[in-house]
């Protein structure tokens, strides 16, 4: 317990905007331990469930605000901030609030307040947390006039099992055949949205800001030329398509979990060593024009991996390289964006981007191993209330 008491107090030091967030993190999770119990006791030391069962049952039924009133007692104080700063720690984060929210359904209306206090702390919250709690929180949103609704599937696939962009095998099983032409990529886009929408409920905007694409957060707006297409063939081909594509996540015995992997890359870049070493093994360009591999080039090619490994899209990857560059040089490197990614994607004839394409593959999928590595360590570590 005197690990998140020290880091507490570290944070008084700290610029007061992040500091904040990070304690409204803890007191929405605080009220997440209390309105779960019993199921969050193998988070709770052990010597405090006592006490900690005491707090919970003075809380009784009632409001929100009830649920949010702080402990008088300074051990369950301290089991409660342990345990809170340790599930904001975890990898599966909207895992487990969404798995305990879910079972929750059956109970009192009251118990299931964490979510409306939640909402009304929403703008304090980190953006971490406000990610991770989107599945759950939404699914007890009633259905309103800005398209706000509950989750249309409680069973199946979750929402971290859908990249933001759909697989390639995903669309061309179930909707090349729709023949979208130029509009395939933002149907590819809309279709995971949808899915996490289904899913977790809530607005399109919330499934986009759930996923990464939507830099904004408002609402989510259809490319112009995707709303034609979907004015002019309607629903009646691209719902039911998707619904197919649905049923075949549902059967998927192990799904990938996508949230996890943009969750550990967030803020991920290539570093200038790795850089290094992965040009080092690029076979020579003969004559005097040679390859740019400056920062630049690390950038682009960290994108690139980025998508690689999180199945969405370079345009919303990382870009620490980038902001760290005077204003002018970011309007120059923008100018040249595109056409790096497309040589990469499809390098043809050019030999560097060849072999270049082929190592960054390589490092791509060493890193997926790494991630994955890491959670099933970190799952065995900590294994999930009430599993053995």
């Amino acid at each position: 317990m005197i690990t998140p008491q020290r880091q507490l107090l570290d944070l008084l030091s700290h610029p007061a905007e992040g500091a904040a967030a990070q304690f409204t993190d803890l007191r929405v999770i605080n009220a997440f331990l209390c309105s779960i119990w019993p199921a969050s006791r193998d988070m709770i030391a052990p010597s405090a469930h006592e006490a900690v069962a005491d707090h919970v049952q003075t809380l009784g039924v009632g409001t929100n605000l009830t649920l949010d009133r702080p402990p008088t007692d300074p051990i369950v104080t301290a089991s409660l901030l342990a345990a809170a700063s340790a599930l904001l720690d975890v990898p599966d984060l909207d895992e487990v609030l969404t798995r305990h929210t879910r079972e929750t359904r059956g109970r009192s209306v009251s118990r299931t307040h964490w979510t409306q206090l939640f909402d009304r702390h929403r703008s304090s919250c980190s953006a971490t947390l406000r990610q991770a709690t989107a599945p759950s929180t939404r699914s007890y949103r009633r259905t309103g006039p800005r398209g706000v609704r509950a989750p249309d599937r409680i069973d199946g696939y979750r929402p971290e099992n859908v990249p933001a962009l759909l697989e390639q095998d995903w669309y061309d099983k179930h909707l090349t055949p729709l023949d979208p032409g130029a509009y395939a990529k933002s149907m590819r886009r809309l279709g995971a949205i949808l899915l996490v929408q289904w899913a977790a409920g809530g607005a399109k905007g919330d499934a986009a800001d759930y996923l990464g694409i939507n830099p904004k957060s408002g609402q989510y707006v259809l490319s112009a030329g995707l709303r034609r297409w979907l004015r002019d063939h309607g629903p009646a081909q691209f719902i039911p398509a998707l619904r197919n594509l649905a049923r075949d996540l549902d059967a998927v015995p192990t799904p990938v979990n996508y949230r996890r992997r943009r969750v550990a890359l967030r803020g991920w870049s290539l570093t200038r060593d790795t850089w290094q070493e992965i040009t080092d093994r690029l076979p020579p360009v003969p004559g005097h024009v040679q390859p740019s591999l400056g920062d630049r080039k690390r950038q682009e090619v960290s994108a690139f991996i980025w998508a690689q490994v999180t199945h969405g899209e370079p345009l919303f990857a990382p870009r620490t390289i980038e902001a760290e560059q005077p204003e002018e040089l970011r309007k120059a490197w923008l100018n040249q964006r595109s056409s790096t990614w497309a040589k990469l994607a499809r390098p043809g004839r050019i030999h560097h981007f060849t072999a270049l394409r082929r190592l960054l593959l390589q490092h791509a999928e060493h890193l997926t191993q790494e991630i994955e590595t890491d959670a099933d360590a970190l799952r065995s570590q900590h294994p999930r209330p009430g599993s053995t």
